[in-house]
């Protein structure tokens, strides 16, 4: 898809339940971040083939990175944090660490132990909120880690 105007642009933002807080250092944490990834990147190149069968750009960012998946790369990551501090009414919080810290998300219901990750389309609302409601939650996705390629090659 070529050019497209800002204002049709719109942000989808996903989370997903974690086992623990993923701001922790630990096994488990990173474990779950893979696991979270695996189920996000699945997911979303499913939703980015949905919404261009119908005609529409879709693309999503790798939340590593925050830099776009399949399409170019810019010279500014997005942040998922910033993206639903700036959308939704959630708290945020300011973790500190010995290298400055971070602002993370506190989801409602699972607080820290939360994955976020962004998903971004031109569909318009009916057909995008028709797309959405084709995939089950992906908080009962993949139970076992799903092998993907994070090339956007």
């Amino acid at each position: 898809a070529g050019a497209f105007d800002p204002k049709d642009l719109h942000l989808v933002s996903t989370f997903q339940p974690a086992t623990c807080e993923l701001i922790e250092f630990t096994p488990e944490a990173e474990q779950q971040k893979d696991l979270k990834l695996q189920i996000f990147y699945k997911w979303a190149n499913e939703f980015r083939d949905k919404i261009m069968a119908e005609g529409y750009w879709a693309d999503f960012t790798d939340p590593a990175s925050g830099f776009p998946v399949h399409s170019g790369q810019g010279s500014t990551p997005f942040s998922d944090v910033s993206g639903c501090e700036a959308c939704l009414p959630y708290q945020f919080e300011h973790i500190y660490a010995a290298a400055g810290g971070c602002r993370v998300i506190s989801h409602p219901a699972w607080r820290l132990a939360c994955y976020p990750a962004t998903a971004f389309t031109t569909a318009p609302p009916e057909v995008l909120l028709q797309i959405l409601d084709t995939f089950p939650s992906m908080v009962d996705a993949a139970p076992a880690p799903i092998p993907v390629s994070l090339n956007s090659n």
